[in-house]
């Protein structure tokens, strides 16, 4: 079984599940009404509502903050996608054999998301994923370990490290991936309306461990 958070679960106490797992999960519905909102809205990501969405859902829950800043002590926000069942084989964003983890994915479900976690496979040295449309992919076959199935019917949340393997069979899931410094500069900049409201609200966002890959284009 996938090992669950609550909200007292130490920063600490997370890394050692990422490090045997690969992954944590909160379940609980308030994240599939979250999700299920926004949605409805079109995904306003490159918005003012969307920042205020990362920044309610994700900056502001000491779980997950308390997670990603006892990880990396400087990180910044590599991406800030959805994801759902275009991805047709099991994916990472991380190549599996690189020897340390560089960044950590947070994934918010929809209600009645099934995804499957191949539990141990960040630590699968020999894995030659290929590049994918969205992310490294490799088939099922070549997979040593069986996945874990997860069904969130009320949504939920899971954070996992960057060179885990994943595949939704059903649902989608809004997906955030902050990365190491080292690591922040591989990702292409996500684009920005070059609004001062924007960038002012970028700023009032960016702590003192957490920052963000943006850059603002007319």
């Amino acid at each position: 079984m996938a090992s669950a958070v609550s909200a007292s679960t130490s920063g600490q106490l997370s890394r050692v599940v990422l490090d045997e797992d690969g992954f944590v999960v909160l379940k609980g519905s308030e994240f599939g009404r979250r999700v299920r909102d926004f949605a409805g809205k079109g995904f306003p990501l490159k918005s003012a509502e969307g920042l205020d969405f990362c920044k309610g859902n994700i900056l502001n829950d000491d779980r997950v903050r308390g997670v990603i800043e006892s990880e990396f002590p400087r990180c910044g926000l590599g991406a800030y996608t959805v994801l759902d069942t275009a991805q047709r084989k099991p994916g990472f964003f991380l190549y599996p054999g690189e020897p340390a983890r560089q960044a950590l994915v947070v994934q918010l479900w929809s209600n009645a998301s099934r995804v499957l976690f191949y539990k141990g496979s960040h630590l699968g040295r020999s894995l030659q994923p290929t590049n994918g449309d969205r992310l490294l992919e490799i088939s099922t076959d070549r997979l040593p370990m069986s996945p874990v199935e997860l069904v969130f019917e009320d949504g939920g949340l899971t954070i996992l490290d960057g060179r885990l393997c994943f595949q939704i069979i059903h649902g989608f899931a809004l997906t955030l991936v902050f990365a190491a410094p080292e690591r922040l500069g591989k990702f292409a900049k996500m684009i920005l309306p070059d609004s001062p409201d924007l960038k002012a609200q970028v700023d009032r966002m960016t702590t003192a461990k957490i920052g963000f890959n943006y850059e603002y284009k007319s």
